[in-house]
């Protein structure tokens, strides 16, 4: 927080310096007598001292309210202002932090997970599903695909798979135990408010299912892959509506006059297409001051 108020509040004590010292030089010049230049002086002093107790005391609130909606992930509705240079402080010192611990968790979990089981454990018939989800992911997915690609797929099987049928054997996961399974999870799967699972998590759910189980087929862990015998509701592709060049205006403009800490990764993604993976990816090593230029690298 320091660091963040030094940077936004240097200019305006730059000039109260400025001005302390144009008082004692005026009164140097027109011989005004030194006791009123001090008593002048200790009355500004004072008065800038209470401005920066109450402007201190608001920053931080600010700071508190920063840290509580990025660590709540938070988007909350109406404006917030925000500074510059708190702004700054903290994505350097909290999203890195989030991000590293993430990152963190995940590899020692890999680590733990691949000190129980090796390329070289048996799997067959009565390994419980939970068992081979678990290994098939950090085997086939984890070293293949994109971290967040496994991070989707490892929330989806440990927040909706294995709960409900981590303990079945796999040789016992029938299409009909597969229906009974999508269907609760379409009426009760959201985590949140125990509502309907929109289409799309169903898909991607049995997507999962699918590729764990034709891995396992392949294995010859089971002799067949009950996944394509099962139905969702289908899902349609809605066409993207690109944006009119009056609507972007309208965008640029309530983009550049209401602060949110959303808003300067929506303006990087409006005028370079980045993608919202690519521009969440950022780091502050990506940006070159020297040149100006921003590297995408991942």
């Amino acid at each position: 927080m320091v660091k963040g108020y030094l940077k936004d509040r240097m200019l305006a004590w730059a000039v109260f310096l400025f001005f302390y010292a144009a008082l004692f030089l005026i009164g140097y010049l027109y011989d005004i007598p030194m006791e009123k230049v001090f008593y002048i002086a200790e009355f500004t002093l004072a008065g800038a001292f209470l401005c920066f107790l109450v402007d201190v005391t608001k920053y931080a609130g600010r700071w508190k309210e920063l840290k509580r909606r990025i660590e709540t992930m938070d988007t909350c509705s109406g404006t917030f202002y925000t500074s510059p240079g708190a702004m700054d402080a903290l994505y350097r010192q909290l999203i890195e932090k989030m991000a590293h611990e993430k990152e963190e968790v995940l590899y020692e979990d890999g680590l733990k997970y691949n000190d129980m089981m090796d390329y070289y454990t048996v799997f067959d018939e009565h390994t419980t599903l939970g068992e081979w989800l678990m290994y098939w992911l950090e085997i086939y997915v984890r070293p293949t695909a994109k971290p967040s690609s496994y991070s989707h797929y490892r929330d989806n099987c440990e927040k909706h798979i294995i709960p409900a049928l981590g303990e079945v054997p796999i040789g016992e996961i029938s299409a009909k135990m597969l229906q009974r399974f999508f269907n609760e999870q379409a009426r009760t799967g959201n985590l949140r408010n125990h509502g309907p699972l929109s289409t799309k998590s169903m898909r991607n759910m049995r997507v999962v299912l699918d590729v764990a189980f034709k891995q396992a087929v392949s294995e010859e862990v089971v002799s067949h892959n009950p996944v394509p015998l099962t139905a969702i509701k289908s899902c349609r592709t809605r066409r993207p509506e690109v944006m009119t060049d009056d609507m972007q205006e309208r965008l640029e403009r309530y983009l550049f006059t209401t602060r949110n800490i959303y808003h300067p990764g929506i303006v990087l993604a409006l005028y370079t297409g980045l993608r919202r993976g690519e521009v969440c990816a950022l780091r502050w090593r990506n940006y070159n001051e020297a040149t100006g230029k921003l590297t995408v690298e991942q």
